[in-house]
C-alpha cells in the first residue's frame, strides 16, 4: 500500500448525499450524517517478514517443516498438486463495533505455495502435527507422465499423538 493510500485510508467516511433539494430549508451540503465510520487500514497489509519455512530434499521425498506459532493447526489447509504444495491459514473473527450497531466480518487468509523442481505422487502426502511444527511430507514421484490432480490433505490436529 502507499503512503497516500495509507494516509487516505484513516480519513471519514460520511457517504453519499442523496437528497438534491433543501430538506427543512437546510441545503444537501449542510445536512450532518446521523454516524460517521472510520476506515482503518486493513489487518492483512502488514509489512511483517513471514515466518521461515524450512525444506527439505531427498530422493525419494521432500519436507516441509512449517513453525506453528500462535498459529491453530484447525485453521491450516495444505493441499498438493503434481509439482506443488499450497499451505493456507484461515482465521475469522466477528467484532461489534461499541459505538454503534454496527458488526464486522473479518476474514483473514495467509497461502504459501511451494513449487517443486519434480512431481511428486497422488495421494503420497502426508502431513503431521509435531510439537509446534507442522511437518509436510510427499513422495516423489517416479512416473515422469502424470495426469493433473489435486488433493486436500487432511491431518489429525492433536500434537501429542507424536512424531516419527
Amino acid at each position: 500500500m502507499t503512503s497516500t493510500a495509507q494516509s487516505r485510508s484513516t480519513e471519514l467516511f460520511e457517504g453519499p448525499v442523496f437528497a438534491k433539494r433543501s430538506v427543512l430549508g437546510r441545503s444537501p451540503l449542510s445536512i450532518r450524517p446521523i454516524r460517521t465510520v472510520l476506515i482503518r487500514p486493513s489487518p492483512l497489509a502488514c509489512h511483517e517478514e513471514p515466518i521461515p519455512i524450512e525444506i527439505a530434499e531427498s530422493k525419494l521425498d521432500y519436507e516441509v517443516i512449517v513453525p506453528l506459532s500462535g498459529i491453530d493447526p484447525r485453521k491450516i489447509y495444505v493441499l498438493a498438486k503434481p509439482r506443488s504444495l499450497l499451505i493456507e491459514a484461515r482465521s475469522k473473527s466477528i467484532v461489534r463495533h461499541a459505538t454503534s450497531d454496527v458488526t464486522e466480518r473479518i476474514e483473514r487468509r495467509l497461502s504459501r505455495e511451494f513449487v517443486l523442481p519434480a512431481d511428486i505422487e497422488a495421494h503420497s502426502t502426508t502431513v503431521r502435527v509435531c510439537g509446534d511444527s507442522l511437518r509436510i511430507r510427499a513422495r516423489k514421484s517416479e512416473n515422469d507422465e502424470q495426469i493433473p490432480w489435486s488433493e486436500l490433505i487432511h491431518f489429525d490436529t492433536r500434537g501429542s499423538l507424536g512424531c516419527v
